[in-house]
């Protein structure tokens, strides 16, 4: 279970003594083996949130509780998937899924067989010793995807990473990324634009307001899987989100 506890985060302004605030008082729960996604305006503080949750940012105040233990700064349990790529153009697509694993001191026999386990379930045969720019962008953001959970986290946090990808390939990369949660992690917490994604993928939704980020409304998502995007209730709760995001402009 994940937690968070009156999290608030508040940037230094340009004059003196002044703050810019970016979250306020979030507080909310989210029970293990649950994918859950976070919607909200441009700039309100959505990418500020995840980081806090990655370690990569500490907050003003508040608490992030992982299965009943405050957690601070980077760790194991918590892996970052960004909506760049990220990749480095120099490492080949084994090498990329690696870089984490040798961070840790991981022997190269070891890192690689683990490596080559996640090419092989990721459907990235044949394209091992490709490099970033040789690959496609869909299986850029496999190999993005892989490279953070080779190292076994317990949460995935992902920023709005099908952004830049065309319709189709992001629809294939909702389904893959389904079954990932399925099968590999306890959890997701998934940060996009797209209510229309927002809804094929998640168990709950969280609609936060423009900044400062309060939580507006959280929306359970009952549907069955798999999902129909043109179906009735589908297509009743997009209306409902939707009008709560414009109700917030």
């Amino acid at each position: 279970m994940l937690e968070l506890v009156g999290l608030t985060k508040k940037y230094p302004g340009k004059g003196p003594g002044e703050e810019i605030p970016v979250l306020d008082n979030l507080s909310c729960r989210f029970e293990t083996g649950r994918f859950i996604s976070i919607v909200g305006s441009s700039g309100c503080g959505k990418t500020t949130l995840l980081r806090i949750l990655a370690g990569l940012e500490s907050s003003s105040q508040g608490q992030v509780i992982l299965n009943g233990r405050p957690i601070s700064g980077v760790t194991d349990q918590m892996g970052l998937v960004f909506q760049e790529y990220a990749l480095f153009p120099w490492r080949t697509t084994l090498a990329n899924i690696q870089m984490g694993l040798e961070c840790v001191g991981l022997e190269r026999v070891q890192r690689e067989r683990l490596a080559r386990e996640y090419i092989q379930a990721f459907g990235l045969q044949g394209f091992e010793d490709h490099y970033p720019r040789e690959l496609s962008g869909g299986m850029q953001q496999r190999v993005a995807i892989a490279r953070t959970l080779v190292m076994n986290p317990r949460v995935i946090l992902m920023d709005e990473p099908f952004a830049s990808l065309d319709n189709q390939t992001r629809n294939d990369l909702q389904e893959f990324l389904l079954t990932v949660w399925r099968t590999r992690v306890d959890m997701v917490i998934f940060v996009t634009h797209n209510v229309d994604e927002a809804v094929f993928l998640s168990d709950q939704i969280l609609v936060l307001t423009p900044r400062p980020a309060r939580i507006a409304s959280v929306f359970p998502v009952d549907l069955p899987r798999p999902r129909d995007r043109t179906d009735q209730e589908f297509n009743t709760l997009r209306r409902n989100i939707l009008k709560i995001l414009k109700d917030q402009r």
